[in-house]
C-alpha cells in the first residue's frame, strides 16, 4: 500500500509547504491552518486559508524519479523517448497529474515511472512547461 501524503504551495510566500509541515499544522474556527515553529529562536505562526491554500495541494504518487526523488501529482519531468499507438517521440518534458482517479503525464503515452527525472513543478518552474506549447 503507499503512503498517502501531500504538499502545498504557498501563494503568499511563493514557497513549497512540506508534508511533515502540513502534518504538524492545526485548523482555527476561521477555516485557516496555522503551524507553530522556530525561526533563528523566535516563535513564527504561519496561517494559511484553508480554501485558498486547497487548490495548491499536490499528492504523492508514491512513485519515485530515477535519482529516488519523490514523484508529486504537479512535478514537471523529463520522460525518455517514449512512444505512442502511432509514433515514437524524442525525450519530452510533461506534468504529473491526477486524471480518472490515477496518476499519469499529461500526454497519453507508454513510460515506466523509474525511467522519469523530476525537474521541477508547475509552481516553482512553470516556464519549463512553455517550451512544451
Amino acid at each position: 500500500m503507499r503512503e498517502i501524503k501531500f504538499r502545498g504551495w504557498d501563494k503568499d510566500a511563493k514557497e513549497m509547504v512540506s508534508w511533515e509541515r502540513l502534518r504538524t499544522s492545526r485548523y482555527n474556527q476561521k477555516n485557516e491552518w496555522s503551524l507553530a515553529h522556530k525561526l533563528d529562536d523566535v516563535d513564527i505562526i504561519d496561517i494559511w486559508n484553508v480554501n485558498e491554500f486547497k487548490n495548491t495541494m499536490m499528492q504523492y504518487t508514491g512513485l519515485k524519479d530515477n535519482t529516488g526523488k519523490e514523484i508529486y501529482e504537479g512535478d514537471i519531468v523529463k520522460v525518455p523517448a517514449y512512444r505512442t499507438i502511432s509514433f515514437n517521440y524524442p525525450e519530452d518534458i510533461m506534468e504529473v497529474i491526477f486524471d480518472r482517479w490515477k496518476f499519469t503525464l499529461s500526454i497519453q503515452c507508454d513510460f515506466a515511472w523509474d525511467e522519469l527525472k523530476i525537474l521541477g513543478n508547475i509552481y516553482e518552474n512553470p516556464e519549463l512547461l512553455e517550451s512544451t506549447k
